[in-house]
């Protein structure tokens, strides 16, 4: 795992801002409650493409985010 000062480091060394949040909770619910709030204007999330059974049985973070996001969803892989 990466250190969150390194990843705000190296952001800070390219000119973008970026500040790493750690919130305690079920990921899509305190994903989009941080949304919510007003403080993000974009949100950046990784899709690895999973087998769709278990997308099925486990559910998708990243499917719910893109469904209920208020704000655009930018996916990489």
């Amino acid at each position: 795992m990466v250190r969150r000062s390194v990843i705000e480091e190296t952001a800070e060394l390219r000119g973008t801002d970026c500040e790493v949040i750690i919130l305690p909770g079920k990921e899509r619910d305190e994903i989009l409650n941080f949304i919510e709030e007003g403080a993000v204007e974009l949100i950046v999330m990784g899709a690895y493409g999973h087998k769709r059974w278990r997308e099925f049985l486990l559910g998708s973070t990243t499917t719910h985010i893109i469904n209920k996001s208020p704000i655009p969803v930018l996916l990489t892989h």
